[in-house]
C-alpha cells in the first residue's frame, strides 16, 4: 500500500519472522494455497492445529515419510515446526523443503529473492553477553511489577470464565520457580 502511494516504508524492529516476512517473498503466497474447508474457518490453520493434537513421535513420523529433508532439520520434539511442515505439504501437495529451495533460488545468502527492489538494510549484531543481561534484567523489572501476581489473577479469571462457559476443561498456568541471589 505504501508502494502504490509513493511513501516510503520504514520499519524498525520486529521478530525475524515479520522482517522476513517483509523484505523477502513469503514461503507461500496464500493465493496459492488450497481453499479453506468451506465453513468460514481458515482451513489450512485448522490443519495445523489438528496435526498439534497428535505426537510429536506420531508428527515426526508423519513428516519424515512425506518430507525426509525437512525431518532431518527438524528436531523431533519441534512438534509446531513439524505441523508447519506437514500442512504446507498437505495444502500444497508438495514438501516443505522443496518450498524452501525454492524460496531461496535467485537471491543472495540472507533468504532468497527480495520482494522489493533496492532495498536498505540495516542489520545490526549485537554482543550476546550485554543482550543477555538486558534481558536478565527486563525480566527483573517484570517481576518487580508483579508479573507473577499478575499471572495468577489472569489464571484465576480465565478458569472462572471457562466454568461459566461450562467448559470441560481448565488451562493449567505453570510459572517457574525463579531463584535469585
Amino acid at each position: 500500500d505504501l508502494h502504490s502511494r509513493n511513501k516510503l516504508p520504514i520499519i524498525v524492529g520486529g521478530t525475524n519472522y515479520y522482517i522476513e516476512s517483509l523484505l523477502w517473498r513469503v514461503l507461500l503466497d496464500p493465493g496459492q494455497e488450497n481453499e479453506d474447508s468451506g465453513d468460514g474457518a481458515d482451513g489450512g490453520q485448522n490443519r495445523k492445529l489438528e496435526l498439534e493434537k497428535l505426537g510429536g513421535e506420531e508428527l515426526y513420523k508423519r513428516l519424515a515419510e512425506v518430507d525426509p529433508k525437512m525431518a532431518s532439520v527438524l528436531h523431533p520434539n519441534d512438534k509446531r515446526k513439524i505441523a508447519r511442515s506437514l500442512q504446507i505439504y498437505k495444502d500444497t501437495g508438495v514438501p516443505h523443503s522443496y518450498w524452501l529451495e525454492e524460496q531461496r533460488q535467485g537471491g543472495d545468502s540472507l533468504g532468497g529473492p527480495l520482494r522489493y527492489p533496492d532495498p536498505c538494510i540495516f542489520w545490526l549484531h549485537a554482543d550476546m553477553e550485554a543482550l543477555d543481561q538486558q534481558l536478565d534484567a527486563r525480566v527483573d523489572e517484570m517481576l518487580s511489577a508483579g508479573m507473577i501476581e499478575e499471572l495468577r489473577d489472569f489464571h484465576l479469571r480465565y478458569n472462572q470464565q471457562k466454568v461459566l462457559d461450562d467448559r470441560t476443561f481448565e488451562i493449567c498456568l505453570c510459572v517457574p520457580f525463579l531463584k535469585y541471589d
